[in-house]
C-alpha cells in the first residue's frame, strides 16, 4: 500500500480510505493578475477534477515578468514537492520553488530555462503526459 500524503487545506486531498489521488497544476487565462499565478487540482481517478484553495493561486512569482505558464510539480526523495514553471513573457526563463505543504514556499528563484534541474534535484516522481502527479 502506498504511503499517503495529504494537503492541509479543507478540502482534504486523500480522504480516510482513499488509497491514490492526482495533483495537476495549471494557471487560469490572462484576464487578472491571480490568472498568472499556479493553480492546483486534485482528482480521485484521474478524470474528475476539484480546484484547491477554492480556484484561486497558490504561488505568486514576484519576479521576472511574474506571468508563468506551463506548470509542473515533482515530489522530491525528502518528500516535499518541487514546482517549475515557464516564464509565459520569457521564455528563455523558468520560475522554479519547493514546498512541503502548497502553503508555504521556499527556495523560490528565476534561473535560464536551460536550467538541468532533473539532474541537481532528487526527484523521486515525475508527472505523467498530462501532467499530473500521482501522491
Amino acid at each position: 500500500m502506498k504511503k499517503m500524503y495529504t494537503l492541509p487545506q479543507e478540502d482534504i486531498l486523500c480522504r480516510e480510505g482513499q488509497t491514490r489521488a492526482f495533483l495537476h497544476p495549471y494557471t487560469k487565462d490572462w484576464d487578472n493578475p491571480e490568472s498568472d499565478s499556479l493553480h492546483l487540482e486534485y482528482s480521485y481517478n484521474g478524470k474528475n477534477w476539484y480546484s484547491l484553495n477554492g480556484n484561486n493561486g497558490i504561488w505568486f512569482p514576484d519576479y521576472g515578468s511574474k506571468h508563468l505558464t506551463s506548470p509542473s510539480v515533482y515530489r522530491l526523495k525528502n518528500g516535499s514537492y518541487f514546482i517549475t514553471a515557464e516564464d509565459a513573457k520569457d521564455p528563455s526563463h523558468i520560475y522554479f520553488a519547493e514546498t512541503k505543504d502548497f502553503l508555504s514556499f521556499t527556495g523560490a528563484g528565476y534561473t535560464g530555462a536551460d536550467w538541468d534541474f532533473k539532474n541537481e534535484k532528487e526527484i523521486s516522481l515525475f508527472p505523467d503526459q498530462e501532467n499530473r502527479l500521482e501522491v
